[in-house]
């Protein structure tokens, strides 16, 4: 196969393991001992929302892409890494996603507020909008999170991340394709009053790796957020089988 091949292989795979995990979750919801039902939300809701991150992070990488393939899959990273923290003291674990949920609410309310300037004539909306979210910010009583590298830095890595030293890394890897980094000027030279493109050896192995681990983390974390051990336990044996294959076959380009 060439890559374009494999990256196509990669994404049907990801989307395969993100449907049954959406699946199993909900299938298991009714029969739960956990009976927590913020956990299953948040489980299909970042799961379902994952896909299209997914999908365009392989179809980006396919084009030859990588910066933007790498960008786009931050969002899948994110949210593996905030379940990672999540899940991390299981006594914790509801009063996390409460304030995981209570962020998000506050989020949207300084975001309101801000957009109101861009759009006057709907303002009066956006301001009955923007205190929705701040009332539902009270009423979760949430704190307001430490950063994600602050998290991340009182972890020890597990899992899929369980070589690699601190997992935050992993997200400023993705931070740095999303924003105007050293790479860029590296990239791009001036000569004789004219911008140009240097060269560049990009190697399609890192994003391609990215997309899966942070797919993988993800589904691992909302299978040990709602409580499916079994289909955790599985996901090693997924990677080593149908991931590693893949990786071994593409080709540095």
């Amino acid at each position: 196969m060439n890559n374009s091949d494999i990256i196509d292989k990669m994404q049907d795979l990801t989307g395969q393991l993100i449907g049954e995990a959406l699946y199993r979750i909900h299938s298991d919801r009714p029969h739960s001992a956990l009976n927590k039902e913020p956990r299953f939300r948040t489980a299909e809701y970042l799961l379902a929302e994952a896909k299209e991150f997914v999908d365009s992070s392989c179809m980006l990488l396919k084009k030859g892409n990588l910066r933007a393939s790498l960008s786009t899959v931050r969002w899948v990273l994110e949210a593996a890494l905030n379940l990672l923290w999540i899940t991390s003291d299981e006594s914790q674990i509801d009063d996390r996603i409460r304030d995981f949920l209570a962020e998000a609410y506050r989020q949207e309310a300084a975001y309101l507020d801000d957009f109101m300037d861009l759009c006057p004539e709907k303002a009066d909306f956006l301001s009955g909008q923007a205190q929705q979210a701040r009332d539902k910010y009270e009423e979760l009583q949430g704190k307001q999170l430490p950063s994600l590298a602050s998290r991340m830095g009182s972890l020890k890595s597990s899992g899929f991340l369980r070589d690699v030293p601190n997992p935050y890394a992993l997200y400023r890897e993705c931070c740095a394709a999303a924003h105007p980094s050293v790479d860029v000027w590296r990239r791009y030279k001036y000569r004789r009053g004219a911008t140009v493109t240097g060269p560049e050896k990009p190697d399609t192995r890192m994003p391609f790796w990215m997309i899966a681990m942070s797919t993988v983390h993800l589904v691992s974390g909302t299978y040990c957020l709602t409580g499916i051990e079994q289909a955790r336990r599985e996901l090693p044996k997924w990677w080593t089988e149908r991931v590693v294959p893949l990786l071994n076959d593409l080709k540095r380009s």
